[in-house]
């Protein structure tokens, strides 16, 4: 079945594929350039067939396809094909997204350490906390969201984005945080200055944000989330190795929310560090990350000499003062 399923992926046709995986097509198999299925609809940006293989991946792994079929009330990936139902895109926070699914990828090469690139971090153990939350929007401040619209600069302003092969781009946004913790991101890097985050589009959606605050604020931050979406979900034991310095603890928390209609995993993330960057952690400033669980990432996709590429104008603003300068009332 497996030539079938190429052919009905490469030709966009969902109802082929839901048959070709329900008849016992291996969805995990390569093609002769070494790319699956799912790499293929992603290639060609077929999202409603790329949901469908995810999930159909998920229970061929578990053993849910082509032996005894998992029970629960969710539906299955041939239990939708069977119905001729293919999972829908995950609600947005704001009405005018709502349509607008997370653009979901397969981690590519891009995505890998470069020989120059800072040693890759010991696998640490997930301490889960609860359960995942059921249907929850995470947003970065008021409306920050997975699904967005890449922005579009006004007439006479720069473009606070920079444009990737594959309909991919990388941009500066900012972000409208509550008063209670906005100090918190403010800052002042060589990639922008203020409340802002790198938001990566991908077809025009935002499928990851990457927001930096200041390292020493991180109890302020997990305490206004708490606030927001209760108690995290995850505690990760990562660890660091700053530049001739000890390793130590990157405390980092988590929270999870699967989409009870699609299956997806959203993740608000928040590290006391930003060592996501592929370059040597960040020890002044923390991040936190908003994505979609196996979705495509905003570094090392983008680099920060093609942050810096943007015009300066683009990424900061006339009341975005560096935090010290504003104590001290200039």
């Amino acid at each position: 079945m497996a030539p079938l399923l190429f052919e009905a992926v490469r030709g966009n046709d969902l109802t082929g594929v839901k048959s070709a995986v329900t008849a016992g097509a291996d969805v995990t198999l390569k093609d002769d350039d070494g790319r699956t299925a799912l790499d293929i609809a992603l290639q060609h940006g077929f999202f409603d067939i790329a949901q469908f293989l995810i999930k159909a991946r998920e229970e061929q792994l578990n053993g849910s396809i082509g032996g005894a079929r998992a029970a629960g009330p969710a539906s299955t990936a041939s239990q939708m094909a069977e119905r001729g139902n293919a999972p829908q895109p995950e609600p947005q926070i704001q009405p005018q997204t709502r349509n607008a699914a997370p653009k979901v990828e397969t981690p590519t090469e891009e995505a890998k350490a470069t020989p120059n690139s800072p040693p890759p971090e010991r696998a640490q153990p997930v301490k889960r906390l609860r359960a995942p939350l059921r249907d929850a929007l995470f947003a970065l401040g008021q409306s920050a969201a997975i699904g967005q619209p890449r922005p579009t600069p006004g007439i006479g302003e720069p473009d606070a984005c920079v444009s990737k092969p594959g309909r991919r781009a990388f941009c500066v946004v900012p972000v409208d945080w509550p008063g209670e913790v906005e100090d918190a991101f403010r800052v002042d890097t060589i990639l922008y200055r203020g409340a802002r985050a790198l938001a990566r589009y991908d077809r025009g959606a935002a499928s990851h944000f990457h927001a930096l605050f200041r390292s020493d604020d991180q109890e302020k931050v997990l305490a206004f989330l708490e606030k927001r979406y209760g108690s995290p979900t995850d505690e990760w034991k990562r660890e660091i190795a700053p530049v001739g310095e000890p390793r130590r603890a990157n405390p980092t928390f988590a929270w999870r929310s699967r989409n009870t209609e699609t299956g997806l995993m959203t993740i608000l993330e928040v590290r006391k560090f930003d060592d996501a960057r592929n370059v040597f952690p960040d020890t002044g400033h923390g991040v936190v990350r908003l994505y979609v669980a196996g979705g495509p990432p905003v570094f090392p996709a983008v680099s920060a000499l093609d942050i810096m590429s943007i015009d300066w104008a683009a990424r900061s603003g006339h009341d975005d003062a560096p935090p010290n300068s504003r104590r001290r009332g200039r």
